[in-house]
């Protein structure tokens, strides 16, 4: 019973101490889902920064994404790269012309990774199965819709790696920062902002631009 008695103390205890942290707004390793890794010192003269109307691109040297992935599983068949200015202009470019198309084709591969014509099933089953994807082609236009309303606010953030089979791959992260209630913004030029649940889901984006081909890919995640 005292063992059990102390047990309910310490979380007592734990729980105030979380919530007093809370109230003074330190987000991070809080639980709130953030993790900021700011580059070194000696390499943050090496980040280049591009210039949107109002926004900016960030671009992060190799060797700061080679310290931040280097020891991960993800990491060991890439070859991390700085991607040049004129690269990420391009790329924004493309990425007004080709966003809804290629969001649309992997909204459907994720959600309807079949092909009709080849399923040998039922009529019955044929027609469920369509209904289903004109919901989610639906819903990509929804999205498609939503992209064109926030593009202009996107700050970006980007790195490059080259894949084992020789694809030139340069992963983006796109950051509506209107809402910025982690406080995050002052991060933009030091740091890959990562980070998981609410905000997140909402202000955040994710695109992977495969150079060799100038086309946006469903590659692995960072």
């Amino acid at each position: 019973m005292k063992a059990f008695t102390c047990i309910i103390i310490f979380f007592i205890l734990l729980g105030c101490h979380a919530f007093k942290k809370s109230k003074n707004k330190n987000y991070f390793f809080e639980g709130y889902g953030t993790n900021i890794s700011p580059i070194d010192s000696d390499i943050k003269k090496d980040i280049q920064i591009v210039h949107f109307g109002s926004q900016i691109g960030v671009i992060f040297p190799s060797a700061y994404a080679k310290k931040k992935f280097g020891t991960t599983k993800w990491a060991g068949d890439k070859t991390f790269i700085t991607p040049d200015t004129d690269l990420i202009k391009n790329i924004d470019q493309e990425i007004n012309k080709q966003y809804c198309s290629s969001r649309r084709k992997a909204i459907a591969k994720s959600y309807f990774n079949i092909n009709i014509d080849s399923l040998g099933i039922d009529s019955t089953q044929e027609k469920k199965y369509r209904l289903k994807y004109e919901a989610i082609d639906k819903w990509s236009e929804h999205d498609c819709d939503q992209w064109k309303s926030n593009s202009p606010y996107y700050d970006k953030q980007y790195i490059g790696y080259i894949t084992v089979t020789g694809e030139k791959i340069i992963y983006i992260k796109l950051i509506d920062f209107r809402e910025d209630p982690y406080h995050l913004k002052p991060y933009l030029e030091t740091s890959l902002i990562d980070g998981w649940h609410g905000w997140f889901y909402s202000n955040v984006m994710e695109l992977h631009f495969d150079a060799t081909k100038s086309t946006f890919t469903a590659t692995d995640n960072l």
